[in-house]
């Protein structure tokens, strides 16, 4: 007795058959992201109150081939949460059980990408300016001024500025690895009783970026090749596919995400390139000119009091030299993180914690005390170590070997010789302060990065 295959899809037009499966696989092997875009999916709210981040080493990082066609430049040293397509329409109020274990901590409100509000600096709000209940939890109203509750201080409000969907996007600069967050939970504020949106929960932040991290691309590959598994037995218990047949289906599913990452990582770089090219912008000098942007114009804005010096860098004529001064206490976090040419960051980064400065300089942790020292009046370089500042030297060698057993900061850009340097300075004081931070740069030959070696 022979048995009839089991016929589980009776398609006639195979590559409609073959056009479903391929577009299935691609939106399961890059969830989440792509399940956030289609508008159609908004009301799932689930989805939308699960948070995402771009920061590689965050659990909830989507992949980097996201991050490098979004082209928003992610710091590691920030365990980012965002919050997409918040149903706004009758206001939202964010509860978070305590105050985040960090050096610092920001909400901005951004437009979703199908909303009609755009080109807009993100209103914020960040952790010096909030008022805490005694439990030093918080509520934050995410409406229009009419509609914030009397409980909910002025402080704490944050405007809809005619936002429907908007994208929340909780920042916490340095967060230790390892170290367990509160989750935020979100809840209506419509005239009905209060509806939770999301219980809170808990996350782990980390590991961060790191050389021994796993890869981006190691999980991506077990992703596709779990779909193509599965694809591969739902067509054998069709059976009504040849052999020949299964394959060609397998080679046309595999094919839609490689054809979908090539895309995505050239929209990446086209972005840095559009960026790079402008005129403002100068190889190897760092600058902050105000007809230039940080960021493609494509790309989701900057947070308003987080300023950046920018510099195009090429290390393959000589390792670069960089100096400049830190000055400590003067603002929340200074960063120093590379990126390649599509916009990744890279493992190698700084921060003004790790940083080695001058000699018989002592180690620093500006703004990283909790007492509310956003209060107290900003004070000019007014004299003394102030005006000096801590000195730092820096290199980029594309060599390692050159500095071999020294104690001293280096960034190996044997990968990428070309790319981009972000300085970063998070709520600094004053102007005066952002000004006098701005580092220079020097390149060495090969005999000059040797005798640095030696003097260093």
């Amino acid at each position: 007795m022979t048995m009839t295959p089991l016929r589980l899809f009776p398609l006639k037009e195979e590559i409609a058959f073959m056009g479903v499966i391929t577009g299935v696989g691609a939106t399961i092997i890059f969830f989440p992201l792509l399940l956030r875009f289609p508008p159609i999916l908004r009301k799932i709210r689930t989805l939308h109150t699960t948070p995402l981040s771009d920061v590689p080493g965050c659990p909830e990082h989507y992949d980097e081939a996201f991050t490098s066609a979004l082209f928003t430049l992610p710091d590691p040293n920030n365990y980012l949460s965002v919050y997409s397509y918040i149903p706004l329409d009758e206001g939202v109020r964010f509860r978070h059980p305590r105050m985040p274990v960090c050096r610092y901590f920001s909400l901005s409100l951004y437009a979703g990408l199908f909303d009609p509000v755009q080109d807009q600096v993100p209103p914020s709000l960040c952790d010096m300016d909030l008022v805490y209940n005694l439990d030093e939890s918080f509520d934050v109203a995410i409406c229009d001024e009419e509609e914030r509750p009397a409980d909910i201080s002025p402080a704490n409000w944050l405007p809809r500025h005619g936002v429907r969907d908007g994208l929340l996007v909780v920042r916490r600069y340095g967060t230790l690895p390892g170290q367990r967050l509160d989750m935020p939970s979100f809840h209506s504020m419509g005239p009905s009783t209060p509806k939770e949106l999301k219980p809170a929960h808990h996350s782990f932040s980390g590991p961060h970026y790191a050389e021994k991290a796993p890869s981006h691309r190691f999980q991506r590959l077990l992703r596709v090749l779990a779909y193509l598994g599965s694809v591969a037995c739902a067509l054998l218990l069709a059976g009504r596919w040849s052999a020949a047949e299964i394959t060609a289906v397998l080679l046309v599913a595999g094919a839609m995400p490689a054809i979908l990452l090539h895309l995505l990582y050239a929209r990446g770089r086209r972005k840095a390139k559009r960026v790079l090219s402008d005129r403002a912008y100068k190889v190897n000098e760092f600058t902050d000119p105000p007809e230039a942007r940080v960021y493609d114009a494509d790309s989701p804005k900057a947070h308003p009091n987080h300023k950046y010096f920018s510099c195009p860098f090429d290390a393959r004529k000589g390792d670069l030299l960089i100096t400049g001064r830190i000055f400590p206490g003067k603002q929340r976090m200074w960063t120093f993180v590379v990126y390649d040419e599509c916009g990744l960051p890279q493992y190698q980064h700084f921060t003004d914690e790790t940083l080695r400065t001058s000699p018989g300089a002592k180690p620093h942790l500006p703004g990283a005390g909790r007492g509310r020292k956003g209060t107290e009046e900003p004070r000019a370089l007014d004299g003394g170590k102030e005006l000096a500042g801590l000195a730092y030297r820096l290199v980029l060698t594309t060599d390692m070997r050159r500095h071999s057993g020294r104690e001293e900061n280096v960034v190996d850009v044997s990968r990428i010789p070309q790319g981009l340097v972000l300085l970063r300075l998070i709520y600094p004081e004053t102007r005066e302060v952002f000004e006098r931070s701005k580092p220079s740069v020097t390149v060495l030959c090969t005999e000059d990065a040797r005798g640095h070696r030696k003097q260093a």
